[in-house]
């Protein structure tokens, strides 16, 4: 069984945790993605990659929650740290490679989550408690 890292070992002595080394150990311990930084279920001891960016390897159209991928030269990449906003938005975009210029669709599906608070108790009609 590969034992976890950490946070605690990368603790420095004014009291901070140094996240990029915990990070970076993490990722050579196979703990989390070394493309989209996402936790894997099952570590395996070595630097590796999850299902979703394995699968930005195959000629097939793919999804993926983090990263883009030019079909001419297959370089992804992250559109949250390009300049690009529109693609963020539910819908079909025109985008350029950042690598080679080459112009495609990207079809961009946002969801939402609503928390509602919890029920309100309300008093029984009839009751013969006052």
């Amino acid at each position: 069984m590969i034992e976890l890292i950490k946070m605690d070992m990368y603790k420095r002595p004014d009291g901070f945790t140094d996240f990029i080394a915990y990070s970076k150990a993490q990722i050579a311990n196979g703990e989390i993605c070394q493309d989209c930084k996402e936790y894997l279920i099952f570590p395996k001891g070595y630097p590796c990659s999850c299902g979703s960016c394995q699968s930005m390897l195959e000629p097939e159209e793919v999804q993926h929650d983090k990263f883009i991928r030019c079909p001419s030269c297959q370089h992804k990449w992250d559109p949250y740290e390009g300049e690009d906003y529109d693609v963020l938005a539910d819908g079909d975009h025109n985008v350029y490679c950042p690598e080679c210029d080459h112009k495609f669709s990207v079809s961009t599906s946002v969801s939402y989550t609503f928390t509602s608070p919890k029920t309100e108790e309300k008093e029984l009609e009839g009751s013969d408690e006052q």
